[in-house]
This record gives structure tokens, sequence and C-alpha cells, in this order.
């Protein structure tokens, strides 16, 4: 009996462990995310004040893609 309440402390001890690390996990996966819309946002400001209206969603539904010609005409208006 003693044995199997050891070993049930041991592996309560492990998941609280790994609860504590997959929380921390959690959070550092919300805060990216958070920083890659601020990116998304300064971006379609920045695309905005040169006159394209790329915005995150057509960007996502292109696969992120601009054919060769858009590309050459942004880098020459940036």
């Amino acid at each position: 009996m003693k044995v199997e309440l050891e070993g049930m402390r041991s592996e309560n001890i492990y998941m609280e462990e790994r609860l504590i690390a997959l929380e921390k996990a959690l959070e550092e996966h919300k805060r990216l995310l958070a920083e890659y819309k601020a990116i998304v946002e300064l971006t379609d400001h920045l695309l905005s004040d040169i006159g394209v209206d790329a915005g995150f969603y057509n960007l996502h539904e292109n696969n992120g893609s601009f054919d060769e010609e858009t590309i050459k005409s942004l880098i020459e208006e940036a």
C-alpha cells in the first residue's frame, strides 16, 4: 500500500511539473501570437501608406505570394 501511495505521489508531482511547463509554453505562444498580430497591423498600415491594400486575410488567401511584377512595383514605390 505504501509503495502504491508513493508511486501516486511521484506521478502527481510529475503531472504538476508537466502542467506548469505546458502553461508556460501556452503563455509564450500567446505572447508570440500577439507580437505577430502587431507586426501584421503595422505592415498593413505601412502598405496602406504606399497605396497597397494587402490586408492579412488577402495575403493569407493568396498564400502571401505576389507575382514578380507586383513585387518589383512594391520595391520601386518603397
